[in-house]
């Protein structure tokens, strides 16, 4: 079961990424960014940091931590790099680099049956500015289900509304499809900080637990 949850969550990332027109323009990669954004992209800030002997992540860019119970696993670089469609051996900060996009986290209970991800997307200065939360929310919908079809999923249906993410309310789609023969939930909440955003990804299946993952995130 532990590769099923993972494409799903996959294929939100890519609808996620279509939403504003997909990686950053290559003529930008030369550019040097500004000092204040340099210094925000340091590893421990963007992508955030994994303890082992607590278990938690956190990510100081989205103001974030999740800190599951027993049971949970928290995903390596190398199983991340491959959610990015990455070698194993590649690293979350590469795929920023290149593609302006990457899996920086993704933990799961239950043997898949439950599971929580943070796609981040660089959107750059230009689209940035233009592109709020709300606006990349509902772009990210009109996406997410041929993105889900395309990985298996059937009788999807979709809405819009808001969740509640480490005491903060943010725009979120809600989800809900049929997974080979096994009902499907999925709440994703999108979560904008500077140039950055966020599609923060909680997945159950046969019942509805994502307001229970949502709940693992705490504010920093």
């Amino acid at each position: 079961m532990k590769r099923l949850p993972a494409l799903v969550l996959g294929a939100a990332m890519v609808a996620a990424l279509a939403a504003c027109g997909g990686p950053r323009n290559p003529a930008d990669k030369g550019q040097e960014p500004p000092a204040e954004t340099a210094q925000a992209s340091t590893e421990e800030a963007v992508l955030g940091v994994y303890s082992q002997a607590d278990n938690t992540y956190e990510n100081a860019l989205l103001g974030v931590g999740f800190q599951p119970g027993e049971g949970w696993e928290i995903w390596d670089e190398g199983e991340l790099a491959q959610l990015s469609g990455l070698p194993a051996e590649a690293s979350p900060d590469e795929a920023l680099e290149g593609d302006g996009y990457a899996q920086v986290f993704y933990a799961q209970a239950q043997d898949g049956l439950l599971t929580a991800g943070i796609a981040l997307e660089d959107l750059g200065p230009r689209p940035g500015d233009a592109l709020d939360e709300q606006a990349y929310t509902e772009l990210t919908q009109e996406r997410v289900a041929p993105a889900l079809e395309a990985m298996g999923v059937s009788d999807i249906t979709t809405s819009l509304g808001a969740a509640t993410l480490a005491g903060a309310e943010h725009p979120a789609i809600f989800l809900h499809g049929v997974l080979q023969g096994v009902e499907l939930y999925e709440t994703v909440v999108c979560v904008k900080a500077g140039d950055y955003i966020a599609s923060v990804t909680a997945a159950s299946y046969l019942s509805d637990a994502t307001p229970d993952i949502l709940a693992l995130f705490y504010a920093l």
